[in-house]
């Protein structure tokens, strides 16, 4: 992680021939999707709409494997315009906008713009090789994977023989689902139950409270409940990280030199009051 001002200054120095940055916009589906549940369309969000040359390249990689999607990518200021519109007065949108970080925000949002309109949300710093719509069936309203990481607490036992991989984490930087999916539905409600154990402190480890709170811990136990109360035979489960599909753009560095790695931070609050 990168952030003292010196180590900054040094990676900007590693890093200088991904300048100038690069512009990348929304794009239209380029040919008709098949039949499914869940919309052609994936969401993605960073703080600007600028990329250094190699990652913006592995973006346009990861479109022209998706003909058959829309990209909507929303940047910090259209983000926010977003849930203030649409989730304003709703307890969600009060945590969205007290929220200290732009991960936090960005958790926030994917799991509010694919429960309104459905589709596919991608982490902005992450790559699948292959289409994301070959991981679902006809039938599918929603799509989950799961990280190699171990999760310390087991799943509830129902769950555990629904599950691919019930000893793991769910991937929450990318997923799927049709427009009102239940699951999303409980995991906004969930981050609004439990977001009072972190209001009004200072945090040691503010990164790892984003990812108990609305990063992959808490959408593990969502999607847990989920699976212990539904027989889940409409999600679709692409194993370890998508069968092992996952990629990291080159140089995606870049994108810390405005602003240091969430994690890198300490003694912080992660909520204002």
């Amino acid at each position: 992680m990168h952030n003292s001002l010196e180590q900054r200054i040094a990676l900007a120095c590693r890093l200088k021939e991904e300048f100038p940055l690069q512009s990348l916009h929304n794009r239209p589906a380029l040919r008709a999707a098949q039949e499914s549940a869940i919309p052609p369309r994936c969401f993605q969000t960073a703080e600007i709409q600028q990329f250094g040359r190699s990652h913006h390249a592995t973006l346009l990689e990861l479109r022209e494997r998706n003909p058959d999607l829309e990209f909507l990518l929303f940047d910090a200021t259209r983000r926010d315009a977003y849930m203030a519109d649409r989730w304003g007065d709703h307890p969600i949108g009060n945590l969205y906008r007290r929220a200290r970080f732009g991960a936090m925000r960005a958790d926030i949002f994917r799991y509010c713009i694919v429960f309104d309109q459905g589709g596919f949300y991608l982490d902005i710093n992450k790559l699948i090789l292959q289409p994301l719509q070959k991981f679902v069936q006809q039938e599918s309203h929603g799509l989950i994977s799961f990280e190699s990481n171990w999760c310390q607490l087991p799943a509830p036992p129902v769950a555990a023989n629904r599950l691919l991989h019930p000893d793991r984490y769910v991937v929450q930087w990318c997923f799927g689902f049709s427009a009102g999916h239940a699951l999303l539905r409980q995991m906004i409600n969930n981050i609004r139950l439990h977001a009072p154990n972190y209001e009004g402190k200072t945090l040691e480890n503010p990164g790892e409270a984003i990812r108990s709170l609305t990063g992959p811990g808490l959408f593990t136990k969502t999607v847990r409940d989920y699976f212990e109360n539904h027989n889940g035979h409409d999600i679709s489960q692409a194993g370890i990280d998508f069968h092992h599909q996952l990629r990291c753009p080159a140089e995606r560095e870049v994108m810390y030199l405005r602003q240091p790695h969430y994690k890198t931070y300490r003694n912080q609050p992660i909520l204002t009051n």
